[in-house]
Formats: C-alpha cells, sequence, structure tokens
C-alpha cells in the first residue's frame, strides 16, 4: 500500500509557473491556526495548516441537575502541520495527521459537496465574492467565493466549491477560514510527505481519536471531581467533522 501512495504522489509533485499561495486565519473551537492553499492551473493542489502550541485549558462546571461538566482543551507538545493533496480526477484526499504524537497518513474519498448559490455579494481583500451554502459531515456552512481567480477550490475538505473561496464559517461560528493574503508565487512550494508516516484508513483514524478524547477525558474528571461527585457517561464533541457516511448508512 505504501508503493502505491507514493506512486500515486508521482505526478502531483511538478508545478508549473503561476503558483498561487492563499494564506487563511483559521478558527477551530478555541485554537487559531494559519492555513495556506497551494495551486496552479496544471497540477493538484495542496493545503498545510499549522498549529502552534497552546496551554491546556480545563473547566469544570455544575449542571442543573447536579452532574459535572467537563470541558478540556488539549495541550499540544510541538507546532503541529496537517498536509492535504488533493486528487482532483477521482475526488480523493491525501491526509497527512496525527493520532496523539503519531504521524499518520489516510485516503479520504467524501461525497461531493452541493452548494447553493445565494443572490449576495459583497468584497473581500478586493476581490468580488458571491455567497453560497453547504453542508459536509454534521455541519452547515455560508461560504463567500470569488471566480476572479480561477480555481474551483476552498481550504480543508471543500471541494468543488463554486469559486475560490475566501471566507467560510459553520453556522455556530466555532470553525471558520478567513483569507488574510493572496499571492503568486515564483516558486512552487511541494507537497512533503514524512515517508515514516504510517498509512490508517480513515475510520481507524476517527475511532483512534474518539477513543483518546474519551481516555483524556475520564482521567481529567477523576482528578478534577470532588470525592463522591456523580458524573455522566463522557460524550466527546467531535470537531468540524460531526458524523461520517458509514455512521449515516
Amino acid at each position: 500500500m505504501r508503493i502505491l501512495l507514493y506512486l500515486i504522489l508521482i505526478p502531483f509533485l511538478s508545478f508549473s509557473q503561476l503558483n498561487y499561495k492563499i494564506q487563511y486565519d483559521v478558527q477551530l473551537n478555541s485554537f487559531q491556526k494559519k492555513g495556506f492553499l497551494f495551486f496552479n492551473k496544471y497540477s493538484a493542489p495542496h493545503y498545510y495548516e499549522f498549529t502552534p502550541t497552546n496551554p491546556k485549558k480545563v473547566n469544570m462546571s455544575e449542571k442543573d441537575d447536579g452532574n459535572a461538566e467537563l470541558r478540556i482543551t488539549v495541550e499540544n507538545k510541538f507546532e503541529e502541520t496537517r498536509r492535504q493533496l488533493y486528487n482532483l480526477k477521482n475526488d480523493t484526499i491525501i491526509n497527512v495527521d496525527y493520532i496523539e504524537d503519531e504521524i499518520v497518513t489516510y485516503f479520504d474519498a467524501p461525497k461531493k459537496l452541493n452548494w447553493e448559490l445565494i443572490n449576495e455579494t459583497k468584497n473581500i481583500s478586493g476581490y468580488t465574492c458571491s455567497k453560497a451554502t453547504t453542508n459536509f459531515r454534521g455541519r452547515k456552512y455560508t461560504a463567500w467565493f470569488t471566480t476572479d481567480i480561477p480555481f474551483r477550490f476552498g481550504p480543508w475538505k471543500f471541494t468543488n466549491s463554486p469559486g475560490l473561496i475566501m471566507e467560510i464559517a459553520d453556522e455556530s461560528g466555532k470553525f471558520s477560514w478567513y483569507v488574510t493574503k493572496v499571492e503568486v508565487a515564483r516558486e512552487p512550494t511541494e507537497f512533503v510527505l514524512d515517508k515514516k508516516s504510517k498509512i490508517v484508513t480513515l475510520k481507524e483514524f476517527v475511532a483512534k481519536n474518539d477513543k483518546n478524547g474519551e481516555e483524556l477525558a475520564t482521567q481529567m474528571q477523576l482528578k478534577l471531581a470532588p470525592r463522591g461527585t456523580v458524573i455522566e457517561k463522557v460524550t466527546i464533541m467531535r470537531g468540524r467533522e460531526k458524523t461520517f457516511e458509514w455512521e449515516e448508512e
């Protein structure tokens, strides 16, 4: 499988001269990140998302029924870089991510997004943008896109959009991407894949992250809750992807 992955990557790593670099400010719950989308006319786009180190935050509050509610923001031990490479021909995304401190690679082939166009416009960073909405894995998003740049794409997993996404946010406002800079670079930025990265399936990645979150929350409850406190079973609130296709079947 590892050999197959490298063979798939080979045609993606050569770039032409018109190399766009789109910078985003990213908000994921309490985390603030930077995102960079790279693309040109002839090659597969790729996206980097940088996570600077953050302090651990633990909050406990008592609910009306006397049970405790625990909210945890996990500490990052190092600056993480998540990477994605897009195969536009078969709508596949190669993801380089983390399970705890281990770098892993997994393939994702989400359903094509259905975009509903809305007759509204606004100016973002000097570009005329139109409005559209879509639903993706349990969240509804509102996006602003421009057709001034000939590229139908966006950050993260927002593919086949009506134009280049300049701004997108979910209904809660907890998950958002905002363009801060549009550049045309002279030299391409290559997609870097760690050869030591472990290859897993998307299901394995999701299951492991869910399990780690539940274990962490349980440990923190035991440390923070007063002796004798009745605490409800831990329910992990997922991030930008709340539900997956196999869970809806």
